[in-house]
């Protein structure tokens, strides 16, 4: 039983090594490249800038609002699973695959 409790967290600190393995072998190795200065008023006309600004704020909070009911579903499901997942889950524990 000691052995199968050190899995998870073994699987979670390897996915976390990976990703940081990752993320240093992909970067730009000049470093960031700075973004050209640019001005919106070449491009868009002084309405469709105001319209664009009007828009941010209720899509933000869409934005935020779905993230909550994710994060919140999310951790409904995992400290409470349904029951067909928790028989499928204790059915897995009694036939380990190593």
């Amino acid at each position: 039983m000691g052995r199968n409790r050190l899995r998870l967290p073994f699987a979670v600190v390897a996915t976390i090594v990976a990703a940081t393995v990752a993320t240093v072998a992909l970067r730009p190795r000049s470093g960031l490249i700075e973004p050209a200065a640019v001005d919106p008023q070449a491009y868009f006309s002084a309405n469709e800038i105001e319209r664009a600004r009007a828009f941010r704020g209720p899509q933000r909070a869409l934005g935020v609002g779905g993230m909550v009911v994710s994060g919140g579903v999310l951790a409904l499901i995992a400290l409470r699973p349904p029951r067909a997942v928790r028989r499928s889950l204790e059915r897995a524990g009694r036939r380990p695959l190593a």
